[in-house]
């Protein structure tokens, strides 16, 4: 945690102030794949364990013990179902209208 903290706020402050005129970072930053990574990062976040567990269970009871083989494979089927859920869940509450607060004076 202490690298993090030594690291990470001298680099944002870097490419806050070396990237203003749309330089390598904007352009990498904006590329479609990942932004679409970032549309599903909260499903990602929801729902991970869920995924690695099951492949895990899975795996198991098929006889795959190699632990790299459960991780690889829960890896390749966490995007899948994020987007999964993201498409069939958490767009259809969006929808809904439930987030909203309509605050009258």
């Amino acid at each position: 945690a202490a690298l993090f903290w030594l690291v990470i706020p001298q680099l944002l402050l870097f490419f806050a102030i070396s990237d203003k005129k749309g330089g390598f970072i904007t352009h990498w930053l904006q590329h479609p794949l990942l932004l679409w990574f970032a549309s599903i990062s909260l499903e990602i976040y929801l729902t991970h364990m869920l995924v690695f567990r099951v492949v895990n269970s899975v795996l198991t009871s098929l006889g795959f013990s190699n632990e790299v083989l459960h991780a690889a494979v829960g890896f390749i089927a966490m995007f899948p179902f994020a987007w999964l859920t993201k498409r069939f869940f958490v767009d259809k509450i969006g929808t809904l209208g439930l987030g909203t607060w309509d605050i009258k004076p």
